[in-house]
C-alpha cells in the first residue's frame, strides 16, 4: 500500500514539474497564487485519475453484463435443442410403440368385421325364412281390429 501511495507521489510530482518551477523573481504573493494552482493541479490530477478509473470501472461492468447477456441467450438455445431432441425422442418412442400394437389392432377389427358379416348374413337368412309369416301377422293386427276399452276406463265404469 505504501508502494503504491509512495509512486504516485512520485506520479503528480513528475506530471506537475513544470508548474513547481517557479521564477525566483516573482513576488511573495504570486508565490501563493502558484501555491493554490499547484493544490487545484493537484486536485484536478486526482480528480481526473478517479474518473478514469470510474470509466474504466464502467467498461468493465458493461462487458460483465454483455457477457452475462450472452451466456443467457447461449443457455436459452442450448435448452431449446435439448427439448427438440427429447420431442424426437419420445415422438420416435410413440410411433414404435403404435406400430408393435396396432398389429393386434388389426386383428381385432378383422375379427369385428366377420362377426359383424356373419351376423347380418344370420338376420338375411332369418328374413328370408320367417318373412312372409311375419308380414302376414303385422296384416291381420292391422286389419282385424277387436276394439275394447282400456282396462283402466273398464275398471273405473
Amino acid at each position: 500500500m505504501l508502494t503504491i501511495v509512495g509512486s504516485f507521489v512520485r506520479f503528480q510530482q513528475t506530471l506537475l514539474k513544470p508548474f513547481l518551477e517557479i521564477d525566483q523573481s516573482k513576488s511573495s504573493t504570486s508565490r501563493s497564487h502558484t501555491k493554490s494552482n499547484i493544490m487545484s493541479v493537484q486536485n484536478s490530477a486526482g480528480i481526473q485519475t478517479l474518473l478514469d478509473a470510474e470509466r474504466e470501472a464502467q467498461k468493465i461492468v458493461q462487458k460483465a453484463r454483455a457477457y452475462r447477456t450472452q451466456k443467457v441467450k447461449d443457455a436459452r438455445s442450448e435448452a431449446q435443442k435439448e427439448i427438440e431432441e427429447y420431442k424426437k425422442q419420445k415422438e420416435n418412442e410413440f410411433k414404435e410403440f403404435e406400430s408393435k400394437h396396432s398389429g393386434a389392432n388389426a386383428k381385432a377389427e378383422e375379427e369385428a368385421t366377420k362377426e359383424i358379416e356373419q351376423t347380418l348374413k344370420d338376420i338375411e337368412a332369418a328374413t328370408k325364412e320367417k318373412g312372409p309369416e311375419v308380414i302376414g301377422d303385422l296384416l291381420k293386427a292391422v286389419t282385424d281390429v277387436k276394439p275394447e276399452p282400456h282396462r283402466n276406463v273398464a275398471a273405473s265404469a
